[in-house]
């Protein structure tokens, strides 16, 4: 008896799960550099920012920023992938999602 007991408790226990809490997306700030990749019909993939050693492709970029290697601060989230250029080799780079952009 005491054997059915504690073989039920143990199943119990395995297949009680815990629930996760998803944090939402984390803001990152970093110093970055925003490149001009050339025009996307071109081949190109327009404009990107360098942050932390990673080039994403911003979702919005201001035109007052759109300057070939202009030194900014950003503060954002990435989320997913993108994809840019028209040629067979497809780049694709993480989207970053700006909260704020600042000249250094």
């Amino acid at each position: 008896m005491k054997y059915i007991f504690l073989l039920t408790s143990i199943l119990v226990v395995i297949s009680c799960k815990r629930e996760t809490v998803d944090p939402g997306p984390v803001l990152i700030t970093a110093d970055a550099m925003v490149i001009d990749e050339g025009v996307a019909i071109a081949d190109g993939c327009g404009w990107h920012i360098i942050a932390n050693g990673i080039d994403y492709i911003p979702y919005v970029l201001d035109s007052s920023y759109a300057i070939d290697s202009l030194p900014v601060r950003v503060t954002f989230t990435s989320t997913d992938s993108s994809r840019c250029g028209y040629t067979a080799d497809l780049f694709t780079h993480p989207l970053m999602i700006l909260e704020s952009i600042e000249l250094r």
